[in-house]
């Protein structure tokens, strides 16, 4: 698996290239050595990616000397990068970049502790109720939580970057009352799976976490 800066980069085929609609993309333009904060636009007739971008003098000419693209951006609460090259550029009404379709991808794993997969009760508050639920997955910076879902739920109104309270015992380690923020979220047949973001821990509570991470990643090994 490579790395970037430390972190795990995962590699994925290309037409797995999913963006949603204005979504915002980092957009490194090999001719300019910088970034530019870009919009995701969507795909033409010829299924190429079109990205909207700031205004940059004589960009057309330096895409002529050097046409190559890296592309960033979050979906779901992770975040994707490729390699691509421009195909064309317009000025008119904005300025928009037309991309080749990436033969693959990256995902950049954020994670940098190790997590043990669990089943923990937990309850979830904020400004869309309180729910009940189970941890699957517990690191020193995150948790994969599932609950079960209704109708009405007001889970169902919960978006990335949304920041809320999780509780959780830990059994002998205590009892942890976390600040998390959303980052991904997955929907099922009556269920919803969230990837919280480890935001708001005080130093007793993030002792208590690695401790219990600790032993039972002792024991498994």
């Amino acid at each position: 698996m490579a790395q970037l800066d430390g972190k795990k980069l995962t590699r994925l085929p290309g037409a797995r290239c999913r963006i949603d609609p204005g979504a915002l993309s980092i957009v490194i333009l090999h001719c300019l050595g910088r970034k530019l904060e870009g919009r995701y636009v969507g795909t033409d007739e010829d299924n190429v990616l079109i990205f909207r971008l700031p205004p940059v003098a004589k960009l057309k000419e330096r895409l002529l000397v050097d046409n190559g693209v890296v592309v960033k951006y979050e979906r779901q609460g992770c975040i994707y990068q490729f390699q691509s090259h421009a195909l064309r550029l317009i000025y008119r009404p904005v300025p928009m970049l037309f991309t080749a379709l990436p033969t693959s991808l990256f995902r950049i794993d954020l994670r940098t502790t190790q997590r043990v997969s669990c089943l923990l009760p937990m309850t979830l508050r904020g400004k869309h109720g309180e729910h009940e639920g189970v941890i699957c997955d517990l690191s020193e910076k995150g948790i994969l939580a599932k609950f079960k879902i209704s109708a009405p739920s007001g889970l169902r109104k919960v978006m990335p970057g949304d920041r809320l309270v999780a509780s959780f015992s830990l059994g002998e380690f205590g009892l942890i009352m976390a600040g998390v923020t959303v980052r991904r979220i997955e929907s099922g047949l009556g269920s919803l799976s969230l990837g919280l973001q480890i935001a708001e821990l005080d130093e007793v509570e993030s002792q208590a976490v690695k401790s219990y991470l600790d032993k039972v990643i002792g024991i498994l090994n």
